[in-house]
């Protein structure tokens, strides 16, 4: 092992840059080139931050509504004593919450839950059971 010769030895092992250092001129170029982006991206992540707030809330307004009473169709009832006890919590719930309304009230509003629920069979019964006007 003279002058000009290299230790090549198992133990010996050829230093490597540090990985940071060696990334270190790429990612600052990335970061030169994303300046034009960032605007974009930072609207984007605010329109997705509202979009997400906006779910949360209408999902907790469903949930506090469901929770004082939750509407269902009349069809869903197998039995006529569950489909009476079902309108009878209905009319109850909405004579709490609104204990000013007329019966014309509670009736319309009856038949907006029956359309917002999509109740098709109860709907068409009420059809074919209103009176004909002449």
């Amino acid at each position: 092992m003279g002058g000009g010769e290299t230790h090549s030895s198992p133990h010996h092992r050829e230093k490597k840059p540090h990985p940071l250092k060696q990334n270190q001129g790429a990612w600052t170029v990335s970061i030169g080139r994303s300046k034009g982006m960032c605007k974009r991206r930072k609207r984007a992540i605010k329109i997705s931050i509202f979009i997400i707030v906006a779910t949360l809330m209408i999902l907790a307004i469903r949930t506090y509504s469901y929770a004082e009473f939750e509407f269902k169709c009349p069809e869903y009832f197998s039995t006529d004593e569950e489909r009476r006890k079902h309108l009878r919590e209905f009319f109850d719930y909405c004579k709490e919450k609104h204990p000013d309304w007329t019966i014309k009230d509670f009736i319309e509003y009856r038949y907006e839950m029956l359309i917002k629920y999509n109740c098709q069979k109860t709907l068409e019964n009420i059809r074919k059971n209103e009176p004909s006007k002449k």
